[in-house]
C-alpha cells in the first residue's frame, strides 16, 4: 500500500514539474507608481486597474507584460536633460498590450538591447520618438502614434553594438504623426527588417526610403537614405545609393563664320564692276607718259 502511494505521489509530482511552464499565475493588479516599480522590478503580469501618473522613468530588466486593460501611463516629470527619458525602457522581453503612454519627455518606450512587442498600444506627445529601437527589437502588432516629435526610430547608444531590427507583424496607425520612421544615420550603419507572413503590413526599400504600406497605401515611411546604409529586409540586403545625377546637357559649338557669295563680291571686288576707274588710271598714266618724253625731247 505504501509502495502504490509512493509511487503515485512521484507521478503527480513529475506531472507537476512539467506543467510548471504552463501554468499561468495571475496577473498583479496595480493601481499607483510605487505599485507598478516594484511589479515591473520583479517582472512577471501586470494589470493596470486605472491611468498611473509617474515621476521616474520606468525600467524593465526582467521579463514583464503589461496590460494597459484600456488605461494609460502618464509622466508628469517635466525635467529635461541628457540620459534615459523614456517612460519605459527594457532590456529584456517587455510586452504592452491595450495601453497608452502619454507626455514622454524622450521617447514613450525604449527597446535597450531587449525586445519590445506592443499590440493595442497608443503613445502620444514624447517630446522625442514614440519608440527607440537602441540596439534591440521593436515587434509591432498594433500600434497608433500621435504628435509625437517624430515616430519610430533606429539608433544605437553609447555602448549598443548590436544591430536594431523591426518585426511587423500587425499595423501602425500614423496618420496623426508626421515623420513616422527615423533611422539615425550617425550612429547606424545597418538595420534589420522582418515582415512576418500575416502582417496587414509590409515594409520595404524603395529609392533609398524605407517604406510600410499596407496594399498600395503608404502608411509610413522615413526621409530619404543617405548614400552606404545596409537595409536588411527578410534576409535580403540592400544599400542604399547616391542618386545618379543626370549628364548636363552638352552645349553646341558656335557653327564657323559662313561667307556668302555676296560677301564674297564685297571683299574682291569684280574688275568689271570698277571700269570706270581703271580708265581713269590709263589716261593719267599715258599723260604722264606724254609729260616726260616731252621733257626728254627738250633737253635733246
Amino acid at each position: 500500500m505504501k509502495k502504490g502511494l509512493l509511487k503515485t505521489v512521484s507521478y503527480l509530482f513529475v506531472c507537476t514539474l512539467c506543467l510548471l511552464p504552463f501554468i499561468k499565475v495571475n496577473a498583479l493588479d496595480v493601481s499607483d507608481e510605487t505599485s507598478l516599480v516594484n511589479a515591473i522590478a520583479n517582472g512577471g503580469d501586470i494589470t493596470l486597474t486605472n491611468d498611473i501618473e509617474i515621476n521616474s522613468y520606468l525600467i524593465a530588466n526582467r521579463e514583464t507584460t503589461i496590460n494597459g486593460n484600456g488605461f494609460a501611463i502618464v509622466n508628469i516629470n517635466e525635467e529635461n536633460g541628457s540620459g534615459n527619458r523614456s517612460i519605459i525602457t527594457s532590456s529584456s522581453d517587455l510586452t504592452l498590450i491595450n495601453v497608452t503612454l502619454k507626455n514622454a519627455t524622450k521617447y514613450g518606450v525604449q527597446s535597450y538591447r531587449g525586445n519590445v512587442t506592443l499590440d493595442g498600444v497608443t503613445i502620444e506627445n514624447s517630446g522625442f520618438g514614440a519608440a527607440l529601437i537602441n540596439g534591440g527589437t521593436l515587434v509591432i502588432k498594433d500600434l497608433t502614434m500621435k504628435n509625437n516629435a517624430y515616430g519610430i526610430e533606429f539608433a544605437k547608444g553609447v555602448n549598443v553594438d548590436s544591430t536594431p531590427s523591426l518585426i511587423m507583424n500587425g499595423k501602425i496607425n500614423a496618420t496623426e504623426q508626421v515623420n513616422p520612421l527615423y533611422v539615425d544615420e550617425t550612429q547606424v550603419s545597418e538595420v534589420v527588417i522582418d515582415n512576418d507572413s500575416s502582417s496587414a503590413q509590409k515594409a520595404s526599400l524603395k529609392d533609398n526610403v524605407i517604406v510600410i504600406k499596407e496594399g498600395s497605401t503608404v502608411v509610413a515611411k522615413t526621409s530619404e537614405l543617405q548614400d552606404g546604409l545596409a537595409v536588411i529586409i527578410d534576409g535580403d540586403t540592400e544599400e542604399t545609393k547616391a542618386p545618379v545625377e543626370p549628364e548636363e546637357p552638352t552645349t553646341p559649338e558656335e557653327p564657323a563664320e559662313v561667307i556668302t557669295t555676296t560677301q564674297v563680291a564685297e571683299k574682291n571686288p569684280n574688275t568689271a564692276d570698277n571700269i570706270g576707274l581703271y580708265f581713269v588710271l590709263a589716261l593719267a598714266g599715258l599723260g604722264v607718259i606724254g609729260i616726260t618724253t616731252r621733257s626728254l625731247i627738250k633737253h635733246h
